[in-house]
């Protein structure tokens, strides 16, 4: 197949068919295809398609994406060695593809190129450019362009000094029509994603343009194209909200000034949360002393004036700053659940108001009532944690909004980067831009792969023949090597590990994650020290999971760091106190839970149901025990009221209130399989099996969250997980799962 023709439709009705028409009376010498990609149109677009045009070849979205996943979408279906991206409100003057794809063989070095674009009067459309700046934005996506119609700025954007009737090498050309080559979708990758319309062709040609591919301009061949600017009419309708979230993520993205600042944005967002702790405690003063003075009656000492507290204010809030940089709460961590800053926070305040107890003593600042630094405590707890869960909430929001995200590059063998880089791109890490892999092993210097570098028995899966009556059908003897798919969204090597600190500055890279074994250690001792240089965070990505636990530490022998695992001096201690809450809260929670399980018995066996069904499960040593299955199948925990039994089973031994999911008898295979180590543990009613998103879990995700909990097991730890299951009944979220093997 030579060229594939992709074309994004969303109620088109009107202007798709005139559009289709005027391809399908094309004289193309070449093979062709024709990929129409419906982003959910409700004025019948796709049964129009469907029953006027069915040599194309339709996907029909039950949802609008937005525009450049829809071509991406169809340059993945695509088989044709070029990619012919057009609006559907363009009609196809006769030889343009002809032209276009000669021009294409001609100048090997051209990524894409762009046709003379035209009104239907004839008249030029001004479809080559320059690369924005704030100033031309401000004209040409705002009313103002009305009062300033003759600027220069404008001119020189669109590049009026130039001869539209000659060919020329530009910044970029309008997406409306452009036609790609395949290799250079290879190296650069596709359409951004996060550009939902607008500002998805500016950033596709400038990319093109960082990996020495060249964007032209070719008046010979002739478009022409129905062209509205909607986004100038007004700042109040969609299109313009539209264009200005894209050209929001574009500079977000490409300005320097911003990547200058969010290369530094560590130290920002440790500011940030500075002013508003301070905030946080300054309010909760308030609040403390006010209550105080509300309950003067019932105290003996007389609440004074609340000037006098000055000294004290800016004692407090000193102290309690040093005291959250002391614990670590001013580390910026990647991702940090409400239950752990809930802890966090109130383990650094109550330890700092101990303190501040004690300057009664240790210093001149006197406290004039202990009761407000009593009352301090949980109002500085609370205010301080909604403040900081507001702002990760709004910064959560900016990367669902695909804001703020971090230029990431991957360095190692090229199968397992890969493989890396698509558990990125589903979001297994929110908050990550990957910018695409650094292929260790294998010097590069274009960053270039072609589609004959696919394993030819890739090439003919999933591609339906077109009908037989298809004016697009390629011909039976079309050569293997004309067939392809694309090997990566984000595109082929970036270069050369040689070349690491130019890429880090050509493509504002702001992490670089080294895969394990990716260099020697005498290479990544320079790449940390230019990670130093150019403020780029390094990670290692380490297949020695089991390495990591926090009772590990980093230790020196003979100048060589070494990993060393040392028990804890309060594991005895806090093994001793697990086991004595799970006693003292079993009992509690089986006699609250007595009235409500009489109730539940009695009610289903009215209806003739039994409260519920007994299943073996294997416990602690791997010994079987007998546990109450409710109706839905799954075990029964804290949010029902069949919950009984399994608190008795905490009381005696049987099972722990948090510990690993208790895996049916049928499965004691797993005792023969390395999985032994799940069973030095009581399993537990809750765990971090309750704790994720997912409705189902497989064997692989239940081993992997049991041997992160037994290996970090710590009864803080225990005491998060409890509490976050309690929040997850009251929110209605509570999650039990079953088992899917």
């Amino acid at each position: 197949m030579d060229v594939s023709i992709i074309i994004v439709s969303y109620n088109s009705l009107s202007v798709l068919g005139p559009c289709l028409e005027s391809i399908r009376k094309q004289t193309y010498s070449g093979r062709i295809e024709v990929i129409v990609v419906d982003n959910a149109s409700r004025d019948g677009t796709p049964d129009m398609v469907e029953k006027e045009f069915p040599e194309v070849k339709l996907i029909a979205e039950r949802e609008n994406y937005g525009y450049s996943k829809g071509v991406n979408l169809g340059m993945r279906e695509a088989r044709g060695n070029y990619f012919l991206i057009i609006n559907p409100d363009t009609i196809v003057k006769q030889d343009a593809v002809d032209k276009l794809m000669q021009f294409m063989d001609d100048h090997k070095d051209a990524g894409i190129v762009g046709p003379k674009l035209v009104f239907h009067d004839g008249n030029l459309q001004y479809s080559c450019r320059r690369f924005y700046t704030w100033k031309v934005l401000l004209l040409r996506r705002t009313p103002l362009g009305k009062i300033f119609r003759n600027s220069k700025v404008v001119a020189d954007h669109l590049m009026l000094d130039f001869d539209h009737e000659s060919t020329k090498e530009v910044d970029w050309i309008l997406g409306a029509c452009m036609l790609v080559r395949r290799d250079a979708v290879q190296s650069v990758g596709m359409m951004d994603e996060r550009f939902f319309l607008y500002f998805e062709d500016v950033d596709w040609c400038y990319r093109m343009r960082q990996k020495n591919w060249q964007v032209y301009y070719y008046p010979d061949a002739v478009i022409i194209h129905g062209y509205a600017r909607e986004s100038a009419q007004s700042v109040l309708n969609r299109s313009f909200i539209a264009h200005l979230a894209s050209m929001i993520r574009y500079y977000e993205k490409w300005n320097f000034i911003l990547y200058f600042l969010k290369r530094y944005r560590e130290v920002g967002k440790v500011l940030l949360f500075l002013l508003l702790d301070m905030i946080a405690f300054n309010i909760a003063f308030l609040c403390a002393y006010y209550l105080r003075v509300s309950l003067h009656s019932i105290f003996t000492n007389p609440i004074l004036p609340i000037d006098v507290y000055q000294r004290f204010v800016v004692f407090e809030n000193l102290l309690f700053v040093f005291t959250y940089f002391a614990l670590g709460l001013y580390r910026i961590r990647r991702e940090t659940s409400y239950v752990d800053e809930l802890f966090d926070i109130g383990r650094a305040i109550i330890f700092a108001s101990i303190l501040l107890m004690a300057s009664t003593y240790l210093s001149k600042i006197r406290i004039y009532s202990r009761m407000i630094v009593a009352f301090l405590v949980p109002f500085a707890i609370l205010f301080d944690w909604f403040i900081r869960m507001g702002a990760r909430a709004f910064h959560k929001r900016l990367l669902e909004l695909k804001i703020d995200l971090k230029r990431v590059c991957i360095v190692g063998p090229l199968d397992r980067a890969k493989d890396l880089e698509s558990k990125l791109l589903r979001g297994d890490m929110p908050g990550m831009d990957v910018v695409g892999v650094v292929v260790t092993g294998e010097e590069t210097d274009t960053g270039k792969e072609t589609a004959s570098e696919i394993p030819l028995e890739a090439y003919r899966e999933g591609y339906p023949e077109a009908p037989e009556e298809s004016p697009f059908k390629a011909p039976s003897d079309a050569p293997l090597e004309s067939f392809g798919i694309l090997a990566s969204p984000f595109g082929g090597s970036l270069g050369s590990l040689s070349d690491l600190e130019d890429i880090v500055d050509r493509y504002r890279i702001q992490e670089v994650i080294f895969l394990s074994g990716a260099v020697s250690e005498e290479r990544f001792a320079e790449f940390v020290t230019m990670g130093r240089r150019r403020v780029v965070d390094i990670t290692v990505l380490t297949d020695h999971t089991g390495l990591v636990v926090h009772q590990a530490s980093v230790a020196d022998l003979f100048g060589r760091p070494v990993i060393a695992y040392q028990r804890d001096t309060r594991y005895v201690f806090d093994r001793f106190s697990k086991r004595a809450l799970d006693i003292i809260l079993g009992i509690t929670f089986s006699v609250v839970s007595v009235p409500f399980f009489v109730i539940y018995y009695l009610y289903a066996y009215a209806r003739g149901k039994k409260p519920f069904t007994h299943e073996k499960r294997i416990g602690l040593g791997g010994e079987p025990f007998t546990v109450p299955i409710a109706g839905d199948g799954a075990v029964s925990g804290p949010s029902d009221l069949v919950s009984l039994p399994l608190f008795w089973l905490v009381v005696i031994g049987k099972m722990s209130l948090v510990g690993p999911y208790p895996i049916p008898a049928e499965d004691g295979g797993l005792l023969d399989t390395g999985a032994r180590f799940r069973f030095e543990v009581r399993p537990g009613i809750t765990g971090y099996w309750r704790m994720g998103k997912s409705a189902r879990l497989s064997m692989g995700d239940m081993l992997a969250q049991d041997a992160n909990y037994i290996q970090n097991w710590s009864l803080i730890q225990d005491l998060k997980i409890l509490f976050t299951t309690v929040s997850k009944i009251v929110a209605g979220r509570n999650r039990r799962p079953p088992l899917v093997s």
